[in-house]
This record gives structure tokens, C-alpha cells and sequence, in this order.
């Protein structure tokens, strides 16, 4: 992105007169042609681009990271750091007094809400990750040191690690993709016995068989996205090694043994008087079987992850509850049918298991009334079908 050094690129972040165009960002939208312009008096190209970037992630940044400062940052550092949400509650899995070591630190996002009783040091091989991570910290009051070193072989020893390893190496990379991690599984791997213990954050699509069976596994997201899969190993594991699904920033908490995760299957059945929609963080935990089963519930196909019963339940933060109208293979003349014939008015198509563009298919379907209702195309024992309800139960 540029020929500035990291120092230099430091510098001009601290510059008053960009301070001040970043704040003022957060209010006003900025107007790429006309901030450009107006920099061009006073700073060169490249300066430029830095400015404008800043100014253009601005408002993200708060969103991340509420209440504060202007950070450092470019466009990729902020996407792959880890916000508040979820940084609050990992920084209570340290024990207090205890020496981490932030490898891969980035721009900073798993330190900065550690307890300043945990010392902790920043690890990275890139010298503007670690103006990042040394500026973010220290502006955000609890400044941490980074030290430019490869993470696999730190120059200096701690207690436990923490590691965010790069999921893409630009904008365009998709950053859930597994085989893309840096360093890989394999290499993270390698670095676990010099320490008690470590926390490695990961996509929540890693697959669960290929994770140490001593590790305890928690997914941390919210109803209608996972967003990472945290593996605790060594001393940070549980005894009887658990899978987790943590909503944030609620912190609510389901487990279970994850011997039990791996071996529960849920009945299989056709579908009831109510369709019940786990939550993503719950589905990607693979924990759904196992908090249905006490409720009654069961699966309405065996690779499907939506649940059935014949009776509503209280409202929760795990499930939400349709009341089924009606079901009918799926087609696209019986569905009109269907609705027609109930005077509904879709609101939403949800879909599990068939391909669909559900914006466009709203539309392609049409309105047959007032009465608002909620479509879900999925599979039921291996069968295609449109199920319509009504909207869902209050939560």
C-alpha cells in the first residue's frame, strides 16, 4: 500500500491535524474527492492514501470497538481483529499473574481488554502490525510491548499463548477459508508443549475431528452468526475436555462433554405443529441435538439443523419458535398455492439444504393478502419442502 515506513506511517497517524480529520469522520461522511483535494496542500501522495483509509474506517472501528479513540489500523487489520464483544469474554480465561504471549497480535484486538494483572507481550512479523498493536494498546490505557519475531520460535518464554492465525493475506481472500490459515494447524500445533497452556482462535468451520481430543472447544457468536471457534489447550482445557456455544455479548452458555457432542444423535421425524430455528452458534457447536433432546424436539432430516415438536416452548435465546401453517413439496406453483390459499403475505424466506435466492424468490412468489408469514424451504426425510408459519413467538 505504500513506501512509508512504519515509524513514518506512526507519525502521521499522531499528526493533529489527522487526528482531527478522523474524528470529525465519525459525524460527517467522508467525501473521498473532496478530503483528497483538500490534503493534497499539505500532504503527498501516499500520505493520502493512509489519511483517507483511516478516515474511510472510521466508523467501523467504533463499531468494534465502542468508545474509543481513533485506532491504527489499515483495512485488513481491522477486519481480522477481534472485537469487543468477544474480546471481553475471553480475557477472563487467563489466571490472574499469568505471562501470555499475543502471537500474531495484529493490530491488537485479543489484548486489549486483558486485565492489566496479565502481562502480555505482542508477537508479530510484520513491523506495522507491531506500531499497531503497541499504539492501540497504549491509547486504549494498558500498554502492551510487541516484539517483531515469528511466532512459531518467540524469542522470549511466558506461560501461555494466544494466536490469531492469518486467514487471507488481502481483501479479496476469504477469511473463513481453513486451508488458508498462517501458520496452519499443523505448525500451531508444534508450538503447544513450551507452554501450560494456549488459546488458539480459529473459522467455525474448523472440523471438529481434527482438533486434539484434550482440547475444550467454544464457539462464540450470537443467534444469527458464529464468529469464532476458540480451542483451548493444556491447562486452559477443561478436565473433561467441553464443547461450548457462547452468545455475546449476553455471555449465555450451553455445554457439553464433548465425547457426548461427538456420539449424540437426535431422533429423526416429520414435521410437527412448530418449526424451531436454533441459533447459528448453537448449530455450529454441533450442540443442537443435544439441547433439543430434553425439550422434546427432534430433527425433521438427519443433516438438516432445523427442529420440530408439537407444543411451544418458553422463549429462549438458543431457539425460535414458527407456529406451522401448512407444508408442501417444493414447487413453485404449489407454494403461490399454499399461500393463496392462507391470504399470506411473506415476510422472509429462510432456507436450509436448497439452493435459493430468497430476495428474488419473494419476489418471484408474490403477496396474496395481509397476514404476514414466514417461508422456509428446506428438507424434511430427504424430501424438498416449503413450510409456511406464522410469524414468530415474542422473544
Amino acid at each position: 500500500m505504500t513506501s512509508l515506513t512504519p515509524q513514518s506511517v506512526l507519525s502521521l497517524f499522531r499528526d493533529p491535524r489527522v487526528q482531527v480529520i478522523l474524528k470529525e469522520s465519525l459525524n460527517t461522511p467522508v467525501d473521498p474527492l473532496k478530503l483528497s483535494s483538500k490534503l493534497a496542500k499539505s500532504f503527498d501522495a501516499d500520505e493520502r492514501r493512509w489519511i483517507l483509509e483511516w478516515a474511510g474506517l472510521q466508523t467501523k472501528i467504533f463499531e468494534k470497538f465502542p468508545g474509543t479513540t481513533p485506532l491504527l489500523c489499515d483495512r485488513l487489520a481491522l477486519e481480522q481483529a477481534t472485537g469487543i464483544e468477544i474480546g471481553s469474554w475471553k480475557s477472563r480465561i487467563w489466571p490472574a499473574g499469568s505471562k501470555v504471549l499475543d502471537l500474531c497480535c495484529g493490530m491488537g484486538g485479543d489484548s486489549f481488554y486483558l486485565p492489566p494483572g496479565i502481562e502480555v507481550t505482542g508477537i508479530d512479523l510484520d513491523p506495522m502490525r507491531i506500531c499497531m498493536y503497541e499504539e492501540n494498546t497504549a491509547r486504549l490505557g494498558t500498554p502492551r510491548k510487541a516484539i517483531l519475531a515469528n511466532a512459531l520460535a518467540p524469542t522470549i518464554r511466558a506461560d501461555f499463548f494466544q494466536i490469531d492465525p492469518a486467514r487471507r493475506a488481502d481483501l479479496q481472500g476469504n477469511q473463513r477459508r481453513i486451508p488458508d490459515l498462517t501458520p496452519n494447524w499443523k505448525e500451531i500445533e508444534s508450538i503447544m508443549p513450551h507452554y501450560s497452556g494456549g488459546a488458539v482462535k480459529l473459522p467455525p468451520g474448523f472440523p471438529l475431528d481434527q482438533l486434539p481430543s484434550t482440547a475444550s472447544i467454544t464457539y462464540l457468536g450470537s443467534f444469527q452468526d458464529c464468529r469464532e471457534c476458540l480451542v483451548s489447550v493444556g491447562s486452559l482445557a477443561s478436565k473433561d475436555p467441553k464443547v461450548r456455544a457462547v452468545l455475546v455479548p449476553g455471555g449465555q452458555c450451553f455445554d457439553a462433554d464433548r465425547s457426548e457432542v461427538e456420539s449424540f444423535r437426535l431422533q429423526t421425524s416429520s414435521l410437527g405443529k412448530y418449526l424451531f430455528e436454533p441459533c447459528a452458534t448453537l448449530v455450529r457447536s454441533h450442540l443442537f441435538p443435544i439441547y433439543a433432546n430434553p425439550r422434546g424436539l427432534w430433527q425433521i432430516d438427519d443433516q438438516i439443523a432445523y427442529l420440530s415438536g408439537n407444543t411451544p416452548l418458553p422463549a429462549d435465546p438458543w431457539l425460535t419458535g414458527y407456529e406451522v401453517l401448512d407444508f408442501c413439496p417444493l414447487g413453485f406453483d404449489r407454494v403461490r398455492a399454499m399461500l393463496k390459499f392462507f391470504g399470506i403475505k411473506p415476510i422472509a424466506l429462510k432456507k436450509r439444504g436448497v439452493e435459493v435466492d430468497p430476495v428474488a424468490e419473494l419476489k418471484r412468489l408474490g403477496s396474496f393478502g395481509d397476514r404476514p408469514g414466514i417461508i422456509f424451504y428446506t428438507r424434511a426425510q430427504n424430501q424438498k419442502i416449503a413450510v409456511l408459519t406464522c410469524n414468530p413467538e415474542k422473544k
